[in-house]
């Protein structure tokens, strides 16, 4: 009977033992990854808005050096007030850039994309970014700030550079939607059907914004993860207010 309860006590010192060292090298490779993602991000947003407000008579491309890095690259977004300022990839699915980095290595943070569907010149009727919720508030982390009304009224407008010209948008509608995608409808039949699809995500909004948007406005949705329930998702529109060629 002693030796059965030692032998027991020792299998399960064993599996404890082995649960514990995959907990550990699992936390020890979230934070590596976050301390590598981190410092990637810093140099690239240091690197592109040094070239972005560059005072020369000879303009500088400032999406030149990010796209000898990586060709994917499509853009720059970021919102004044929160820490999303993050270059925007574009692969031929929305799969790869949930797991990689602008290096294309494995990385849980993964990067902001815009929807394989989308034109990258963003000239369609709807362009979609989505990025992770993250724990350490990277990534699109910040959007979750927007479920609060009095942080929409200070930080109502979206910073997003193309490839081809400098863009700025005004949210309008903001909501956690059911696991469903009729929110992600790119293309559309018709002017009737664009404005039909206009007033379901306006009417939406957990609150009011008075931003009118009507079918002769291009729109931008930014997507993340929310925890309100099973696969909730936090959907933010907003419309092109200004769009200016470099």
């Amino acid at each position: 009977m002693l030796r059965h309860w030692k032998k027991s006590e020792i299998i399960l010192f064993v599996l404890l033992s082995a649960v514990l060292i995959y907990s550990g090298v699992s936390i020890g490779r979230y934070l590596i990854d976050g301390y590598s993602s981190r410092a990637l991000n810093e140099e690239l947003r240091k690197e592109y808005h040094r070239l972005r407000h560059a005072d020369s008579d000879d303009p500088v491309d400032p999406f030149e050096s990010l796209l000898e890095r990586n060709k994917d690259v499509v853009g720059w977004i970021k919102i004044p007030g929160t820490e999303i300022d993050y270059p925007v990839m574009q692969a031929e699915d929305n799969e790869f850039y949930l797991n990689h980095n602008l290096k294309k290595k494995r990385s849980s943070r993964g990067s902001i994309f815009m929807d394989y569907r989308n034109s990258n010149d963003v000239t369609d009727y709807n362009t979609i970014i989505y990025g992770h919720n993250m724990k350490d508030r990277s990534m699109f982390a910040g959007l979750s700030a927007y479920k609060d009304r009095s942080f929409y009224e200070g930080h109502a407008f979206i910073e997003y550079d193309s490839l081809q010209k400098p863009m700025k948008w005004q949210i309008f509608s903001v909501y956690i939607n059911e696991p469903r995608d009729d929110f992600s409808q790119i293309f559309f039949d018709n002017d009737v059907e664009y404005a039909q699809f206009l007033d379901m995500i306006t009417n939406r909004s957990i609150y009011e914004t008075g931003v009118k948007v009507t079918k002769d406005d291009r729109i931008l949705t930014l997507v993340t993860c929310s925890y309100e329930y099973e696969n909730a998702r936090l959907v933010i529109h907003a419309k092109m207010v200004r769009s200016t060629a470099t």
